[in-house]
């Protein structure tokens, strides 16, 4: 009984603070799934724009998938948050906020906050457009009480997220910092440069100033540095008869580039350390690439042929370019996937998130084993084998041949990455890629329904290809190997490298379905297809004015502003909206137990003492009868002492007095003992509440007589549920 009070009185004091999405979710922005791929486009535009190397793409889709993931599972009861590992998000959303609308106001204002704790993602200038347009203020940098709390410190996170009433701003804000404290900080990716490699100790040491992203911390060097000699060869005419690549010749060589205003360099390699620091999900241990023992006499013709191809097939150019963007490759089956099965927005992210976690591991796999084999680039091998003649590629995509070149002047299609040759990267993703996706769709629906599709290609001034068309594939299969051919027919890869990417990253993207279907989605209801959101659902509405309206509007029209969160106006009881009555209903409820169970503590405590004094009385009684029968009396002097028995049988201290006055009687206490009551706090000193414990007087008294007077009224605020 008592702990039904307690439990009550607990119910009673918590207090939430809910919100109506419809107040929140602008007007002029579109539903939560055209919106969340809208958003997407405008990162994957800007960061194809920007020119980010191949693995700082992966991680920034990486980090973007994870703000997706994370306000899902933040804002849902089961689900569980992702990291460097699965874990239990520092506090669930309640109700109120599980919903695709708060899910995608998180996932942008999560998105645009790592864009600041990462410095080097790009400025989405796209993103700020939409948003702005859309009339969606959104504080970019992470707020004070957020800052404040210590990486991992969970009662932090939740206390800021209750504080602010849960709102998908916060909650948005909160899941970056944890995805910065859990995923990014300290991370062998090196994200912020926090450590480089010492020559001196020949181990990392912490950076103290200057800091590069992405440093190398493991003392990667090539093994003879750019080299201007001539590679050997036995004939005059091409193609030789025999090209002899030295041991040292046959190591990875920095390219040397410019930028058409008089600038050269050559690059290092990039992020050569990520295959040994960088942290997998999926597998213990990564496998590694069969050697390819690489017969040069015959391969580096073949790299010429390809690209006499090339230069007449408007397709294979187009596949190139196409193919050469991993984010174009992944918009041409995820959303080739949303169009055919018409999915939510949860289960849009759920596949999202499959292709995210097989993409992280298989650009860290393969990197292990570009650094392990550390082979030459076709293109460094060709410029210097002299000045043999033949047919190629221009280097003009205009006009692109064949033309009459000689082999310093050859070039490949697309720009020929800074890294190693073996194995193919693009190879290694789009197995993984081809592997989630198909996965998912047998689990989920069966197979996949229909070609996929994608016009992008189409689109003017795209940055993703030059040559009009759409790009359309039978199923995975042929899109996995059209991505990988395109790497050979574009002059960036020997025969072998395609098959090695493939033998790296097999199994990856079966192991990424079942690591989000097993460890994430762990039976959450919200990914079932009955519960998810569709765009032909219903916009919520604001029950206190038009929608949108519990958003001030930027102060100065600008769309990096603080959101702030309106108090509800509204007390007319009769234009509650289901939502408002269901919460004071809850919050009544919570009330009521509390209120009762002061009831039953008090009635419980007036039980047991009034069986206590009962019992004490009649021991009293009876002593104070043998006390003063016939030779039983016994004198007592005041200065005598008396023992703690005695004191505990009624009798007086010395001084007091004599003849054993019952405990509770109505004589006033010694002033040094303080008075003890079971009356709550404010209760008048004579309530009918203690009068059961004044048994001498022998009154009677029922609950209906004890008024209590100490509970505050219930507040009355529409918009609070206990």
């Amino acid at each position: 009984m008592h702990t039904f009070g307690l439990f009550g009185l607990v119910l009673a004091s918590v207090k939430v603070y809910s919100y109506d999405v419809g107040c929140l979710y602008p007007p002029s922005m579109p539903d939560p799934i055209n919106a969340g791929n809208t958003y997407i486009s405008s990162l994957s535009a800007v960061g194809s724009i920007t020119g980010f190397e191949t693995p700082i793409l992966v991680r920034i889709a990486a980090i973007t998938g994870l703000c997706r993931w994370n306000t899902i599972a933040y804002q849902d009861g089961t689900a569980m948050a992702d990291g460097d590992e699965p874990f239990e998000p520092p506090f669930r959303v309640p109700n109120f906020g599980r919903n695709a609308f708060s899910r995608v106001l998180s996932f942008i204002q999560c998105t645009e906050t790592a864009s600041v704790l990462l410095p080097y993602t790009p400025v989405n200038f796209l993103g700020e457009q939409l948003r702005f347009a859309w009339g969606l203020p959104i504080t970019r940098a992470l707020k004070a009480d957020i800052a404040a709390c210590a990486p991992r410190n969970n009662v932090c996170l939740a206390d800021v997220a209750s504080k602010n009433g849960y709102d998908p701003f916060t909650v948005g804000q909160i899941v970056a910092k944890d995805i910065f404290d859990r995923f990014v900080n300290g991370s062998g990716w090196n994200d912020l440069g926090e450590m480089r490699y010492s020559e001196d100790l020949d181990k990392a040491v912490p950076c103290t100033a200057n800091c590069a992203p992405f440093t190398d911390t493991t003392g990667f060097k090539t093994q003879n540095g750019p080299f201007n000699n001539k590679i050997k060869t036995v004939g005059n005419s091409w193609p030789p008869k025999k090209i002899e690549v030295k041991k040292e010749e046959k190591f990875w060589q920095p390219i040397t580039e410019n930028d058409g205003k008089g600038f050269f360099q050559e690059s290092s390699h990039v992020v050569p350390h990520i295959g040994f620091k960088a942290q997998v999900k999926l597998r213990q241990n990564i496998p590694s690439a069969s050697d390819p023992n690489y017969d040069y006499t015959k391969e580096v013709p073949l790299v010429v042929e390809r690209l006499q191809n090339l230069s007449r097939s408007v397709d294979q150019q187009r596949d190139v370019q196409y193919f050469d963007n991993k984010l174009a490759v992944r918009f041409l089956f995820q959303r080739s996937i949303y169009v055919q099965f018409n999915i939510s927005y949860e289960t849009q992210i759920f596949l999202d998130h499959v292709i995210d976690i097989a993409e992280n591991d298989a650009i860290i796999s393969v990197w292990k084993n570009k650094i392990k084999y550390n082979l030459v680039r076709p293109t460094t091998i060709i410029k210097h084998l002299g000045e043999f003649e033949f047919d190629s590629y221009s280097g003009d995509r205009s006009n692109p041949g064949p033309v009459r070149i000689k082999a310093p002047d050859f070039s490949s299609y697309v720009r020929v990455m800074p890294h190693a040759e073996y194995p193919s990267a693009s190879a290694c993703l789009c197995t993984a890629y081809k592997e989630g996706a198909d996965k998912f769709t047998v689990e989920e629906f069966g197979g996949l329904g229909g070609p996929l599709v994608s016009q992008l290609c189409s689109q003017p001034g795209n940055p993703f290809c030059s040559i009009p068309g759409d790009i359309i594939v039978a199923n995975m299969a042929e899109l996995e190997q059209r991505c990988s051919q395109s790497r050979l027919n574009g002059g960036m890869h020997f025969t072998a490298a395609v098959n090695g990417g493939r033998e790296v990253c097999t199994g990856l993207g079966d192991l990424a379905y079942d690591h989000v279907k097993n460890k994430l989605v762990k039976g959450s209801s919200t990914f079932e297809r009955e519960n998810g959101y569709y765009s032909t659902q219903d916009r919520p509405q604001c029950p206190t004015g038009p929608p949108g309206s519990g958003l001030q509007p930027p102060s100065n029209g600008k769309p990096n502003d603080t959101p702030k969160l309106q108090p509800s106006t509204n007390k007319d009881s009769n234009s509650k909206t289901s939502l408002e009555q269901k919460d004071n209903t809850i919050y009544v409820l919570a009330a009521t137990a509390g209120l009762l169970g002061v009831i039953v503590i008090l009635l419980t405590a007036i039980l047991i003492r009034k069986r206590k004094i009962t019992k004490k009385n009649n021991i009293t009684l009876l002593k104070t009868s043998r006390r003063d029968s016939p030779g039983n009396s016994i004198a007592h002097d005041a200065s005598l002492p008396v023992s703690p028995r005695m004191m505990r049988n009624g009798h007086s201290q010395p001084g007091g007095s004599i003849g054993g006055t019952p405990r509770y009687s109505h004589a006033p206490r010694p002033s040094h003992t303080p008075r003890r009551s079971l009356t709550p706090r404010g209760t008048p000193q004579h309530s009918p509440c203690i009068t059961p414990l004044q048994k001498l007087k022998k009154r009677r008294s029922s609950i209906r007589d004890c008024k209590i007077t100490s509970l505050p009224p219930l507040p009355v605020q529409l918009r609070e549920e206990a």
